[in-house]
């Protein structure tokens, strides 16, 4: 979800799809969509965030079932893409790649606009990183996996998603940026 609402374009997404919808179909925009219960759900969400993000993501990874961790994703990437209007619309599109021993694992791009740039970070291939039912998280699984930034550029980062803050010289480690979320927006400017 991550790529699709942060990659150049509109993002597509159905009605009623905010939760885990597990169709063979494409979604059947007939059906009814319990709209309370995703209203309750990102109530819940907004009003636990605020004490500690961290302890809120904790608890949404460890009880990915009921669709709420899909839900904090949306919101927070909607957020994002409007906060930040200008990178989305505007900002150029560049590939980052990565380096490192699980470098093939690794997909990220950075959107820039004048002074702000934005990157956004996704595992990919992860199932021969991790056992089966754990996430991708930390130095542990990504060791020296990394994305190089070539040229000036911004240094301070704040990470959308978890809230966290990031100096690089030049690189962002992977372990480091998903060491509590396996996906990552970053924002500097």
């Amino acid at each position: 979800m991550l790529l699709k609402f942060t990659a150049p374009g509109i993002a597509d997404v159905y009605q009623g799809t905010e939760l885990w919808d597990l169709s063979f179909v494409d979604p059947d925009n007939r059906r009814p969509v319990d709209y309370q219960r995703r209203q309750t759900y990102l109530q819940e969400i907004k009003a636990k965030e605020p004490q500690d993000r961290l302890r809120l993501l904790v608890a949404l990874l460890n009880s990915p079932e009921d669709g709420k961790i899909k839900l904090y994703l949306n919101y927070y990437a909607l957020q994002a893409r409007q906060a930040h209007a200008d990178v989305f619309q505007r900002g150029n599109y560049r590939p980052l790649l990565a380096e490192g021993r699980f470098s093939q694992h690794i997909i990220a791009f950075q959107r820039t606009h004048q002074d702000t740039t934005i990157i956004a970070i996704a595992p990919r291939f992860y199932t021969s990183l991790v056992p089966q039912d754990t996430l991708p998280l930390g130095e542990k699984v990504w060791q020296d996996t990394q994305i190089k930034r070539s040229g000036e550029g911004p240094t301070k980062w704040k990470n959308l998603l978890t809230g966290e803050f990031y100096n690089s010289k030049g690189k962002l480690e992977i372990g480091k940026v998903l060491q509590h979320f396996p996906v990552a927006l970053l924002v500097a400017g």
